[in-house]
């Protein structure tokens, strides 16, 4: 099992990479690319604003967000503030991500002004808070929850397939050193990828809760998405290639028994 054996060890150890990627995504500057999606700032406001009336009846105030960011990113591991006008991006780590809009709001204004804006936080905070009431408690509260609840699950199964990844490879070393092959080195891969596959599932579902089912800001998703699916994806290559070794060592032992007898 020479060749499956190695290709399995690769195929786990790359998988291994791409969900120890998507779990870092947002945590710092540096990794803001990989994010599961982002909300362009203004949009929000805007469409909050406009649920708001539609909500309430009455005209209100449009939230400020010109002290606000360009963009907020979100990924697995943080929430990151994207600056376009200036080229600065900022970034806190939490795991799994908020989705309360309000903390958001307030969290960027102190990451960005510290504690010598007080009043500007407030006032703007403020304007938020009076869109945030005027909607309908169905509108954000409860997708907000959703979301929580999803990125706690999506977090917890891109962990829970690392190890399964562990028992992979040690596996197919040694399958490669006895140069022979069992199914059941295709069963951790396989769960791995079904693992996987359903934290991508999440990653997606997620996009339509918290702010981003409130308010469409036509945003698609993300790179850490595209890794948790190409991690499965990988993860299921590597369980194929383990039943073919292990269908192939049958074959060479069923020749040998074979010749033996003849």
């Amino acid at each position: 099992m020479g060749f499956p054996g190695l290709l399995i060890t690769g195929l786990n150890f790359l998988s291994t990479v791409a969900n120890i990627l998507a779990l870092i995504g947002c945590i710092s500057p540096s990794t803001k690319d990989i994010a599961l999606f982002r909300a362009n700032v203004t949009l929000v406001a805007n469409g909050l604003h406009d649920l708001a009336a539609l909500d309430s009846g009455n005209e209100t105030e449009v939230p400020r967000s010109s002290e606000l960011p360009t963009y907020w990113y979100w990924g697995m591991s943080g929430i990151c503030d994207v600056y376009n006008a200036t080229g600065e991006t900022r970034c806190r780590r939490t795991f799994p991500p908020t989705a309360n809009l309000l903390s958001i709001v307030q969290d960027s204004l102190r990451d960005r002004f510290g504690d010598d804006h007080d009043q500007l936080t407030i006032s703007i905070v403020a304007s938020w808070n009076a869109t945030l009431n005027s909607l309908s408690p169905g509108r954000l509260v409860a997708k907000e929850g959703l979301f929580v609840a999803e990125s706690r699950a999506r977090s917890a199964l891109a962990i829970l397939s690392i190890p399964l990844d562990f028992l992979t490879i040690p596996r197919a070393l040694c399958a490669m050193r006895r140069d022979s092959s069992s199914r059941s080195i295709s069963v951790p891969p396989l769960l791995s990828a079904l693992v996987t596959a359903a934290a991508g599932v999440l990653a997606v579902l997620s996009t339509r809760s918290g702010v981003q089912g409130a308010v469409s800001t036509g945003e698609k998703v993300g790179t850490a998405v595209i890794i948790l699916f190409v991690a499965a994806s990988l993860r299921a290559v590597s369980a194929a290639a383990a039943l073919v070794g292990a269908a192939r060592s049958d074959s060479s032992s069923d020749y040998g028994i074979l010749i033996f007898k003849l």
